[in-house]
């Protein structure tokens, strides 16, 4: 139990340690929702300049949950790392669940996972970038977990329900994460009935209409211009077979930072050797297909199909991979696609030596 405690308690300690030595950094897009959060504090709605309704920020729900800080009467310096650091712990809450919720009742092996999961790169980023990827983790575990739990009540359809609108409204490209799911719901849970599903995702679409015909009606445009720039290509006529696919590659090594910035001493090695380590699972999944339970197979297919998915619409809208859209692929993929796997072959030696070479990969 002591140990458990101090492994927990060094956990804790190094997420909070550099926020205590060094100025919190953020980008204008998580400055920009501080924006429109302060001013809802401040009584302005949700605006970014007094006086002129323009929705800027693609990020309403996390806007108005993280007001609350500008109540508070501290600087703006203490405002921004609070707001850092709130964001982070939410994304670690999400981290420490499904870690627990995948451990199977393990201690141990769940703090394994978290330590695991805060080593992976757009991970460890997401903790401190002051972004809503944090509040995107923490409520995407929260829908898995009402998803493969087994029951029935209406209250968990309620549940399922407003956290697919939470989703969207945090982050509107949430649309990828909830058909991958939504879809390999239906596929490996076929006993389970068919028509609260319905609901909820009518629910959901006349949620999102709702706002949508709200911020027409009150700002006069449906979406921030950002969201739009992202599709703003969507032609591939240029684009030959080979080209595209290559792109497509691209996108998709973006989102699980497989081109991770490696120093040159090591970069010929572990820029190979990286990505093979984080695709490998892949294989172990079609050879050992059989092994999986349909829980394991439902996490690992929608994992897949939410990477596949939105990289290829990054690829047909021709739009840049900012650092912070990596987060919550990295997190469906390292959590529900490696350590799935890897808890399948673990007992094996090929497995525990797969896992200690991307474990050193990590650090």
């Amino acid at each position: 139990m002591a140990g458990r405690v101090f492994i927990l308690l060094l956990i804790v300690a190094s997420f909070g340690f550099p926020y205590l030595v060094s100025t919190p950094t953020a980008i204008d897009d998580a400055l920009i929702t501080a924006r429109y959060s302060r001013n809802l504090a401040s009584g302005l709605s949700l605006i970014y300049n007094p006086g002129e309704k323009v929705l800027g920020t693609t990020t309403p729900l996390w806007a108005f949950l993280s007001q609350w800080i500008f109540y508070l009467p501290i600087s703006d310096l203490g405002q921004a790392t609070l707001l850092s650091l709130s964001a982070g712990l939410l994304g670690l809450a999400g981290i420490f669940l499904f870690c627990l919720f995948l451990g199977w009742g393990s201690a141990n092996k769940a703090l394994f996972f978290v330590l695991f999961l805060t080593g992976v790169p757009a991970l460890s980023d997401s903790l401190r970038m002051c972004m809503e990827t944090g509040l995107l983790i923490f409520l995407v575990v929260l829908l898995i977990r009402e998803l493969t739990q087994e029951d029935p009540l209406k209250k968990k359809w309620l549940l399922i329900a407003f956290l697919s609108q939470a989703l969207l409204l945090t982050r509107l490209d949430s649309i990828f994460v909830l058909v991958s799911f939504f879809f390999s719901y239906f596929f490996f849970y076929r006993e389970t009935k068919k028509q609260p599903v319905v609901w909820v995702v009518l629910g959901v679409i006349a949620g999102t209409l709702t706002w949508l015909g709200w911020c027409y009606s009150y700002y006069g445009h449906y979406l921030p211009h950002s969201m739009l720039a992202k599709s703003g290509g969507f032609s591939l006529g240029d684009l030959s077979l080979s080209d595209f696919l290559f792109s497509w590659w691209g996108k998709f090594s973006e989102l699980l930072q497989l081109s991770f910035p490696w120093p040159r001493s090591v970069k010929p090695l572990l820029s190979v050797l990286f990505p093979i380590l984080v695709l490998s699972p892949l294989g172990w999944v079609v050879y050992r297909w059989r092994l999986f339970s349909d829980r394991e197979k439902f996490l690992i297919t929608s994992s897949f199909l939410y990477v596949f998915g939105y990289s290829l619409f990054f690829t047909m809208g021709k739009a840049g991979v900012f650092p912070w859209y990596a987060h919550l692929p990295s997190f469906l993929w390292f959590s529900c696609v490696v350590l799935i796997s890897w808890l399948k072959v673990s007992e094996k030696r090929l497995g525990k030596a797969w896992l200690a070479s991307l474990v050193v990969a990590l650090l």
